[in-house]
């Protein structure tokens, strides 16, 4: 079954993760204060520019990018590996946010908590999107019978076999044998 919840999801965290990629190899040595400042985040420490921070933050954006797009087409060739793919994609995803968020911490970012916060939580909720989905969590095209009518039928079931009311316990209405 194809799932298209899943399909653009994924493809979200690609593009995303692309573009951070792009935005520390463009920016080499600036890569990190770019990077912030896509993130509509501000640096206020004196931190200066640092190559290996770009080329941390790129190759690992850049793993998680490939990782997401190969979840994708795992999915959409409907490949056995797709959900594991799908997970290791998702825990590098995290890593590198986790990664930013210390490094930000470190140049002194202004609001990098709360962006890297709702980032991580826009992953986990993209995770668990999809792994409901896998599971066969969504919802049946024919919904089966409700809760009130499979009580409803239960009582009726009891009621039969109690008798009418008023009747003396055991004894058997007229035309039972």
């Amino acid at each position: 079954m194809r799932s298209h919840l899943s399909s653009a999801v994924l493809l979200h965290w690609t593009v995303l993760f692309a573009g951070l990629a792009l935005v520390c190899v463009s920016e080499a040595e600036g890569g990190l204060q770019a990077t912030l400042e896509l993130l509509s985040l501000r640096q206020t420490g004196t931190g200066g520019r640092s190559l290996g921070v770009s080329v941390v933050l790129g190759s690992g954006s850049l793993l998680a990018a490939t990782l997401f797009f190969w979840a994708f087409l795992a999915q959409a060739m409907e490949e056995a590996g797709a959900a594991e793919t799908a997970r290791l994609a998702f825990t590098v995803a995290v890593l590198m946010l986790t990664i930013l968020l210390a490094v930000g911490v470190l140049r002194q970012a202004e609001g990098l908590l709360g962006s890297t916060a709702l980032l991580l939580a826009a992953v986990l909720g993209s995770h668990i999107v999809i792994a409901n989905e896998r599971r066969g969590g969504v919802a049946p095209d024919e919904p089966g019978p409700s809760a009130a009518k499979l009580m409803a039928a239960d009582a009726a079931h009891t009621s039969s076999l109690r008798g009418p009311p008023g009747a003396a316990p055991g004894a058997q209405p007229e035309g039972r044998s």
